[in-house]
């Protein structure tokens, strides 16, 4: 299978830390081969710390929802059809691959924290965020725009 030798390589030389993105290899082609080799491989799912990214279309369509950004709709839709390709039940750091400055913080935050709560997300993070936009005031205890803080579930910035 396409791929599997370099994945296999890859944890035999100690690289446990795999990040992809919805997008990556055609649309969803590399996390459907990283799918497919958890799925020959049983227990190698726990050997990887998995990361991919939500933010960019995966159609080309003029369909709501199905542009690029990040909705509380496009976030949910969108990671359950990572972790279907992926082969697993769990993202262990799911990541917004650009800003969204149409989406509410309070949609924004609700939305990851939705995946949190529910398991299918462990953590967060951004990646290809311009500094002005991720203010640290927003991943502090008490800021008004998130709940999903807290010291033992820090946000985490790339």
């Amino acid at each position: 299978m396409p791929g599997h030798d370099a994945l296999r390589r890859a944890l035999e030389i100690g690289i446990n830390f795999w990040d992809t993105a919805n997008v990556d290899g055609n649309k969803g082609r590399s996390e459907e081969i990283i799918g497919d080799w958890f799925k020959a491989r049983p227990g190698g799912r726990d050997r990887v710390v998995l990361a991919t990214k939500v933010y960019n279309p995966m159609q080309h369509t003029a369909v709501p929802n199905d542009e690029r950004g990040i909705s509380a709709y496009k976030v949910r839709r969108d990671v359950t059809d990572s972790l279907r390709r992926l082969q697993t039940d769990r993202i262990d750091l799911y990541q917004v691959h650009h800003f969204d400055r149409e989406v509410s913080l309070e949609e924004f935050w609700g939305a990851f924290e939705r995946l949190v709560a529910d398991g299918d997300v462990l953590y967060m993070g951004t990646s290809n965020f311009p500094a002005g936009d991720w203010p640290s005031s927003r991943c502090m205890p008490g800021s008004a725009a998130t709940s999903a803080w807290s010291p033992s579930r820090p946000c985490i910035t790339c």
